[in-house]
């Protein structure tokens, strides 16, 4: 997974950074994502394996059947950074993606990201994916939900010096998933005020064969 934050950048600024790209001034850094990568051993081994085959970093999806001070070790024994992790997204095995913009389940929703900080603090992540969740057909109440989530949940993750990251996923694997563009990202981010809260931004993932 390739994260990439999008902020807003003026043109000639966008010219820079496009030009430093092609002189290669910038190169980019992978995270072995340990939730899919070295699925043949325990989850807890897989720091050490990253470490081995060369990463600079992990990340990883749902850590929560492991104790917070558990992760933490293995994080210092591999000498490797958490440099993204997710919240919470609810039961999984019922089909829950997410919680932040599902109607009637708000107070889930902030006990999910105190969750997902205290484990952040616990191993040093701070960056956090906080999942939509399904669409339930009732867009206009949904990105009111969302967004209103979004600030309590940014305010919550700044005192811990947490980015909270939302990410577009294609229907195709995840069908029924509520945040599906980037364009619609951008457009709840703006409603989001991020200028006042300039925590919360967009990860885009490319996965590869």
């Amino acid at each position: 997974m390739v994260i990439i934050l999008l902020c807003r950048l003026s043109g000639n600024e966008t010219l820079a950074l496009g030009s430093a790209l092609q002189k290669g001034r910038t190169m980019p850094r992978f995270a072995a994502n340990i939730s899919m990568l070295f699925a043949e051993l325990p989850f807890l081994d897989r720091f050490q394996a990253a470490r081995d085959a060369g990463f600079p970093a992990v990340e990883f999806q749902a850590p929560y059947a492991f104790q917070a001070a558990e992760i933490g070790a293995r994080v210092e024994r591999a000498g490797l950074p958490v440099v993204l992790m997710n919240a919470p997204m609810g039961d999984a095995k019922a089909g829950e993606r997410g919680l932040a913009a599902q109607p009637g389940r708000e107070s889930d929703f902030l006990a999910s990201i105190e969750t997902a900080l205290n484990y952040a603090k616990a191993f040093g992540c701070r960056q956090m994916h906080v999942l939509a969740g399904r669409n339930t057909g009732e867009r206009a109440a949904q990105e009111a939900l969302y967004v209103a989530n979004l600030r309590r949940a940014a305010d919550l993750a700044a005192k811990d010096g947490v980015t909270l990251l939302i990410e577009p996923l294609n229907l195709r694997d995840n069908p029924g998933y509520f945040l599906t563009s980037t364009g619609m990202a951008l457009a709840l981010l703006d409603r989001s005020d991020p200028l006042a809260r300039p925590l919360c931004f967009i990860a885009v993932s490319s996965s590869m064969a």
